[in-house]
């Protein structure tokens, strides 16, 4: 995949009482999203009452219902992004997995076949923009929402309003939150109560699989169970939207959005026997792609998420790093269980260091 990844890692988000722990997520999301090279911010509201892009103990904060689109447009396919927030009001237009006062930060990815702007709403992208109805629109071309909810046969397909979770954080504990990109895919990684359980959202490109041609392998997939993700029986994409497991991709066919599941390693590979492998001079992990698998009427595995940003190791300590903390792992505290592989600085081990500015590379 193309462009320079980098990270956005080490964010320690308040223990104080909603809705100032959603907010902050918003706010670290957004920074994120600013500071990834070729992401272009295109739409901006700074909320009901917000005056200004700061925290919520700063001078000019973002206020329930603020949102900010973006745009991956140097994407071998672009697409744009969408996070929105709320906590102690309802969600003015959009909704959060099916619900309309639900609290937490929402996302949703959408593409037009021909490169164009999906984004049906204002663009001055000063605080001032609004949604449009529907939120997306195809223009002349061919409009894909990245979640089966929000396209035919689905509950929000007329407005396509309704977005996956990104971060639901706790009150009264604090949360971590690190986020990892490159020009083509995006990586969330949230634990909302400082428990060590770590939820992964991610969306943007895959890496198609060998022999096969798909014109557009785009996927989203918002989660808010730190089980994910689920194995090829966990559908993620339905109608309703309202499921721990949401999103959708596009496939070879058919050609429109589609429900998928994950396809993980192979049980002779992970187990405490196998891994590290004691092979190389230096015993390593063997990491592994997580693969994308098409549901549906033409059920197949589709491609990968790029490795350099994930993948799956087995039968090492939640929060660890390798020799050169050039890979950090996280989901949850068994050792007897998978975990996620994403890039590090080489800096501290997850933990060591957590700030709400965190660190960036």
């Amino acid at each position: 995949m193309a462009g320079t990844i980098v990270g956005s890692i080490e964010h320690r988000l308040s223990n104080i009482a909603a809705p100032n722990t959603n907010q902050e997520a918003f706010k670290t999301l957004y920074d994120f999203f600013n500071d990834v090279a070729n992401c272009t911010l295109v739409a901006l509201s700074y909320g009901t009452s917000g005056t200004g892009d700061d925290y919520h103990d700063e001078a000019n904060p973002f206020d329930d219902n603020a949102f900010a689109v973006f745009s991956f447009g140097s994407a071998a396919n672009p697409f744009y992004v969408l996070i929105a927030w709320s906590d102690q009001e309802s969600w003015s237009t959009v909704r959060l997995n099916g619900n309309a006062s639900a609290d937490g930060v929402g996302m949703m990815v959408a593409l037009r076949e021909d490169g164009g702007s999906p984004w049906n709403g204002t663009t001055n992208a000063d605080g001032t923009d609004t949604y449009g109805t529907p939120i997306w629109t195809a223009g002349a071309s061919t409009l894909h929402v990245l979640d089966v909810s929000n396209t035919t046969g689905g509950t929000y397909a007329t407005n396509k309003e309704n977005l996956q979770e990104a971060t639901d954080d706790y009150n009264g504990t604090f949360s971590r939150l690190h986020m990892f990109a490159d020009d083509d895919t995006f990586i969330i990684l949230h634990d909302p109560n400082n428990s060590g359980g770590y939820r992964l959202s991610a969306g943007g490109l895959y890496i198609p699989r060998t022999g096969l041609t798909i014109p557009r392998p785009a996927f989203m997939f918002g989660h808010s169970s730190t089980t994910s993700p689920g194995d090829s029986t966990t559908v993620v994409g339905t109608p309703a939207g309202t499921s721990n497991t949401e999103g959708g991709l596009l496939a070879r066919t058919p050609t429109t959005v589609i429900p998928f599941a994950f396809g993980q390693a192979p049980d002779d590979l992970f187990n405490a026997t196998f891994q590290p492998n004691q092979q190389p001079a230096t015993p390593e992990l063997d990491a592994v792609s997580l693969m994308l698998l098409a549901r549906g009427a033409s059920p197949g595995w589709v491609g990968n998420i790029n490795p350099s940003l994930l993948s799956l190791v087995f039968n090492v300590n939640n929060l660890q790093t390798n020799a050169a903390a050039t890979k950090a792992y996280f989901r949850v505290t068994a050792l007897n269980d998978m975990k996620y592989a994403v890039p590090w600085d080489g800096g501290a081990a997850p933990g060591a260091g957590l700030t709400r500015a965190g660190r960036t590379f």
